[in-house]
């Protein structure tokens, strides 16, 4: 996480620059996720997430047409939040 946080700056309303929270995602597929966020913490970051991807309806359309469309044939995709 360390070189993530040197990265991690924006401009602030300022002009002066500053750091972004940077949280470290963690995957449920281990035994001890309590040691991986061990390290996270140890390795810089400022908080863990532990939860996996969300499902998210990108769009509703009362038309009954995918939205997002893709190519000529218009199919859709599926999205999700991260």
């Amino acid at each position: 996480c360390r070189w993530v946080k040197k990265a991690a700056v924006r401009k602030g309303p300022d002009g002066k620059m500053e750091s972004v929270p940077v949280f470290a995602k963690l995957t449920p597929n281990i035994t001890d996720i309590v040691e991986i966020a061990k390290r996270a913490k140890a390795g810089g970051a400022d908080g863990v997430t532990a939860i996996n991807t969300v499902s998210g309806l990108m769009h509703l359309n009362s038309e009954a047409k995918a939205w997002p469309n893709v190519g000529s044939e218009a199919r859709t995709t599926y999205g999700g939040i991260s």
